[in-house]
């Protein structure tokens, strides 16, 4: 037999338990074999099963995401409701703020109708006199759920 430059022969080896094997001249006793129709199929169920999993975890990740920008945006508003009312004259504030016209208007949180508030402010008590303190909530609904979200500051009188 002639054999040409660059081609490798094929031989039929007959193993122990008369199965036919491809061998490759040259490489040894390695065997050529591939995946049987039955591994194919376990293996794709296996990963169908993952993909699965890995899916069910997309609308969780899109609702705590939504949580965390309401949550955002409620501290914003709570951070322009605060400096607003640390603008005000000692004297004025009160737990009144939140039905005076000429303090909610300026506010941007009137444009979003998800989003209320409450000012409590307390004196005396525990408190040294000249400061206030500030507790101002924020509600929120998302979702037919209902959100809360609580800030404190503390306000001194100034005497120059």
């Amino acid at each position: 037999m002639r054999i040409k430059k660059g081609f490798t022969p094929l031989e039929i080896n007959t193993g122990e338990k008369n199965n036919l094997k491809l061998k490759i001249a040259g490489i040894g006793d390695r065997s050529l074999t591939g995946f049987t129709l039955l591994e194919i199929v376990i293996a794709l169920t296996i990963f169908a099963i993952g993909l699965v999993g890995l899916l069910s975890l997309f609308p969780i990740a899109f609702h705590s995401s939504k949580r965390a920008s309401d949550l955002t945006e409620a501290t914003i508003y709570a951070q322009e409701i605060m400096e607003k009312i640390k603008q005000l004259d000692y004297s004025d504030i009160d737990s009144d703020l939140e039905n005076d016209a000429t303090f909610t208007n300026d506010l941007n949180i009137e444009n979003d109708s998800r989003f209320t508030f409450d000012v409590t402010v307390t004196t005396g008590g525990s408190l040294p006199s000249g400061l206030k303190r500030v507790v101002l909530v924020i509600d929120w609904t998302e979702g037919g759920k209902s959100f809360s979200e609580e800030f404190v500051t503390y306000i001194a009188r100034l005497n120059p």
